[in-house]
């Protein structure tokens, strides 16, 4: 749990419920509690202890080191679907999402930037290079090359929480650079090509640490 939450740069606390709030039949209830921007708390997982008292209702048992048979007892861990919730609630901005960089199922997304049909073809081999480079490294990299303007993909992909979005047009290519922009602060920057591999994976690290730290001021308060 404590790795999974770091990941997702949420601010939680596990804390063992009441007895008024322990889960049915249960020994035990851990409560684990995101807490959101507003102050509130929101419960995204739980684990419940049963002892042994339901493997004897079933009968389910095991031959301890003594030879002799055993009760098991049984715990239940659960997370529910309010875990995505608290990453759309604790991440999210008049804009849409930002996902942290360590489950982003698309860490960079590339939109290539043309007039025509000549630039298209010239920016698309040096952004097929790029993609292959970052995919070999392990960093997951989408190339939208739909019909769609450039504002409508920078305000698609903004949505859906890419932590990176990667510009290429001509301007670019002459000066064999490409533009990086921050989703989660928006800023951007001008890389040179040859270096996009190194400058990408050091960026999803300096944003996976900056909503991080976020988290640890919304605990602190």
């Amino acid at each position: 749990v404590d790795r999974l939450m770091h990941d997702l740069c949420l601010p939680v606390i596990k804390a063992k419920r009441p007895v008024w709030d322990t889960f049915p039949g249960a020994w035990y209830t851990i409560g684990i509690d995101a807490i959101m921007p507003n102050g509130r708390t929101l419960q995204v997982a739980s684990c419940h202890h049963y002892r042994d008292q339901w493997a004897k209702a079933f009968d389910i048992s095991y031959e301890n080191l003594d030879g002799e048979q055993s009760y098991c007892h049984q715990t239940t861990y659960g997370m529910s679907e309010r875990l995505l919730g608290a990453i759309v609630g604790m991440h999210g901005d008049d804009y849409g999402l930002i996902m942290p960089p360590k489950i982003a199922p698309i860490q960079v997304v590339v939109i290539p930037i043309a007039k025509n049909n000549e630039d298209k073809t010239t920016i698309m081999n040096h952004v097929n290079d790029i993609t292959a480079q970052c995919s070999k490294k392990g960093i997951r990299i989408k190339v939208d090359d739909s019909n769609n303007s450039p504002g409508f993909k920078f305000n698609e992909w903004e949505l859906k929480g890419v932590p990176i979005r990667l510009e290429v047009g001509p301007k670019d290519i002459n000066k064999n650079n490409v533009v990086f922009a921050r989703r989660d602060t928006g800023e951007k920057t001008f890389i040179s090509k040859k270096d996009v591999l190194s400058e990408a994976s050091k960026l999803l690290n300096e944003i996976q640490k900056s909503l991080f730290a976020l988290k640890d001021q919304w605990l602190s308060r």
